[in-house]
């Protein structure tokens, strides 16, 4: 629902790519981009953010906070 295809998450970096077009509201992504400085985008379609996650738990827990701030 969120028009991401990929995710790939490793201990310091979160990278989420979407569909061309995502059903998101794009000033959702801008409003991340400017208050967060660890949070910009790669490319048109990329989301990449740093994010200290050293297990995989920090890591799901850090995907789905995601997740609910785009929707």
């Amino acid at each position: 629902p969120l028009g991401i295809i990929k995710v790939d998450a490793s201990s310091d970096n979160l990278r989420v790519q979407f569909v061309p077009q995502p059903p998101i509201d794009p000033m959702k992504i801008i409003a991340m981009i400017q208050s967060r400085r660890n949070i910009r985008m790669s490319g048109p379609d990329k989301l990449n953010i740093e994010a200290d996650m050293p297990t995989p738990e920090s890591r799901v827990a850090r995907v789905l906070g995601l997740f609910k701030e785009l929707g």
